[in-house]
């Protein structure tokens, strides 16, 4: 039996092709809900959620959002990516 060495000259697609980017209303959605009270273990109904984002919006505006989503991903990285994990799911965002 013999064994050659093959070189691999291709990348993988998520190493050289960036993700497409989120619309801007999306990326608000995503970040308000990340920045809500609202928590993945009371398994929230959709409407819950819509609520969830329109008050945290209204709390703290799209700047706002942004920043808690820093600061969490900042002081508790590996909490922060379980959340954002669930939010992206339940926005349907993919990756």
């Amino acid at each position: 039996m013999t064994i050659t060495a093959t070189r691999v000259t291709a990348r993988p697609a998520f190493l050289t092709d960036p993700p497409a980017p989120l619309d801007p209303d999306t990326t608000i959605a995503v970040e308000a809900l990340f920045a809500s009270l609202l928590q993945p273990s009371s398994q929230p109904t959709r409407s819950q959620v819509a609520a969830a984002v329109a008050v945290t919006l209204n709390r703290l505006g799209v700047s706002g959002c942004a920043a808690v989503v820093a600061g969490e991903f900042a002081e508790h990285p590996e909490t922060a990516v379980v959340r954002m994990s669930w939010v992206r799911k339940y926005v349907g965002v993919a990756g």
